[in-house]
């Protein structure tokens, strides 16, 4: 057999074949399909500048009454303090942040956290530059936090303030620190 013949019976055989082919491409298989797509679109949260802040009161003194052993240092008194601030940034259109702050309660004063070491009689208290006391909330609370406004399109600085506090009368000297876990949920 001669090339001519071999291409004629090649193209005799492949011709059904791709009339099949283009049969079955045109081939109605009923109404087309729909794909429906929804999608929200939220503002991303800030970005935390820190997230492992330590905040050093220093040393601090009790206060003795003149020639007694026992310290004039009364439940409630302030033995002292030191401002700290948690800084938001890249926050976009973030109107809100929500602060819960979780540590073990005072036993004394629940509404304080708890500190660990030598001291006795003493405790932790958060709160802001107006006062608004933070307190002591397991991250896990229904509540929301304490609620901040914030300046959309703006770094944001969350300013807080560290107090030691006595709980008992005759407080005890020795180390003292405390560990707060916090988060922040954003509006």
């Amino acid at each position: 057999m001669n090339q001519i013949t071999r291409a004629l019976l090649a193209a005799c055989i492949a011709a059904p074949l791709l009339s099949l082919c283009s049969q079955a491409e045109m081939a109605n298989i009923g109404k087309p399909g729909e794909l429906h797509f929804k999608i929200r679109i939220i503002q991303g949260t800030c970005v935390l500048a820190d997230n492992a802040l330590e905040v050093d009161l220093g040393t601090l003194y009790l206060h003795r009454s003149k020639g007694g052993s026992r310290g004039s240092d009364t439940p409630g008194s302030v033995l002292g303090e030191k401002p700290f601030a948690l800084a938001l940034e890249e926050c976009g259109d973030v109107a809100h942040a929500y602060v819960k702050m979780d540590g073990d309660a005072d036993s004394d004063d629940p509404t304080l956290f708890k500190l660990s070491g030598g001291a006795r009689g003493v405790a932790l208290k958060i709160s802001t530059a107006d006062g608004t006391q933070q307190h002591p909330q397991p991250l896990s609370a229904a509540e929301e936090g304490m609620k901040w406004n914030l300046t959309k399109d703006q770094n944001n600085q969350l300013d807080y303030l560290a107090q030691y506090v006595v709980t008992q009368n005759n407080p005890q000297a020795g180390h003292a620190e405390a560990l707060v876990n916090f988060s922040i949920t954003y509006e």
